[in-house]
């Protein structure tokens, strides 16, 4: 991840991979999986390939800096704050009034 003050870009390098799969367990929206077969060069290539990229947001409430696709207003962090207030050890009866 590269980042300056307004922009951000997601890179990849297939060629550094080692096949841990973190990656695949980290991305918080779940778009990486090892499903698609690459070219060789590709496979071998440690320069990197940009993924996404775009323009920086600030977070209303504690300013850090945050990659949005929309008309967020809170980084993902505080947005979760706001929909779970008490944590996440609510029953899911409770959630629904916090959503």
């Amino acid at each position: 991840m590269e980042w300056g003050d307004k922009t951000f870009a997601l890179t990849l390098a297939t060629g550094a991979c080692t096949e841990c799969s973190l990656c695949v367990e980290l991305c918080p929206v779940k778009t990486l999986a090892f499903d698609e077969p690459i070219a060789v060069e590709q496979a071998l290539s440690l320069e990197g390939e940009t993924i996404v990229s775009g323009a920086l947001k600030h977070c209303s409430r504690c300013k850090a800096p945050f990659a949005s696709s929309g008309e967020d207003e809170l980084c993902p962090l505080c947005e979760y704050r706001r929909r779970f207030p008490f944590g996440n050890a609510l029953s899911q009866g409770l959630n629904k009034h916090y959503g």
